[in-house]
């Protein structure tokens, strides 16, 4: 078997790699979140440097310090894993005969409310103002009450309904990840050599962009981050063994 000098003498990428993603602090690999397999694109960008110093008799440049990375990448099949780590998209699990109190401020006059539930089925509703118990009428999501409302007046509405299961793209950012990859080089004769890419930090943009149209091709989930460099300076590492004990040079 080629060793990895050997596989990296003279190469060429020809493909994307398979990235399996971890917890940032999960060096052991024990508990992969997901995988994807099946990338169209799989792009590593450098740019650099951040600081530079110039001087002498032709301002040549003397010192350069700070580089940055970038990972981007398209998948033309969706994964509502990738979406949950990457993209900020939270998880609220369907139930029945769920008990909910919500509590409606009231304008001049006011007699109709929306409630926002499915199959609701109302317990009680009540104007804590005059701490009485209120008639009312439902029907189509809309609660009518009997009579009109005092502006500012506070009704207690304690309802039972089912809860629809959802995913919510939200406001809130991924936390880092830890990405072993893999893939493969052909050397100059055209055999295929296959290698792991090691991503100690790659740190999600969690952004979603979603694109959707009746013509042309299928859309694609966009899954872009800055690859944060390790204690060593490493942003990412080529290797045969990714689960191999890992020192600074």
């Amino acid at each position: 078997m080629a060793t990895l000098n050997e596989k990296l003498n003279k190469f060429a990428f020809v493909t994307v790699f398979n990235p399996t993603f971890y917890e940032k602090d999960d060096t052991s690999q024990s508990k992969p979140l997901f995988q994807l397999d099946s990338l169209s694109i799989s792009n590593f960008t450098q740019e650099g440097p951040n600081k530079t110093a110039k001087g002498g008799l032709y301002a040549n440049t003397l010192l350069r310090y700070g580089k940055t990375m970038r990972l981007e990448m398209e998948d033309v099949i969706g994964k509502i894993d990738a979406l949950e780590n990457l993209m900020g998209v939270t998880h609220t699990p369907g139930s029945t005969s769920v008990s909910k109190t919500t509590e409606l401020v009231a304008g001049e006059g006011d007699t109709e409310f929306e409630l926002v539930a499915d199959s609701v089925e109302l317990v009680e509703v009540n104007n804590v103002d005059q701490e009485e118990t209120t008639d009312y009428t439902y029907s189509a999501s809309t609660l009518t009450l009997s009579s009109p409302l005092t502006e500012g007046d506070i009704v207690r509405v304690t309802y039972t309904g089912d809860v629809a299961e959802r995913y919510s793209v939200t406001d809130r950012f991924a936390s880092p990840k830890r990405i072993v990859g893999e893939t493969f080089v052909v050397d100059e004769n055209g055999n295929k050599n296959w290698i792991n890419v090691v991503i100690p930090s790659f740190l999600p943009d969690s952004i979603f962009n979603q694109t959707m149209e009746a013509e042309g091709d299928f859309g694609v989930i966009s899954i872009a981050g800055d690859i944060q460099a390790n204690d060593c300076g490493e942003f990412y590492y080529f290797t045969d063994n990714p689960n191999s004990a890992h020192t600074c040079n």
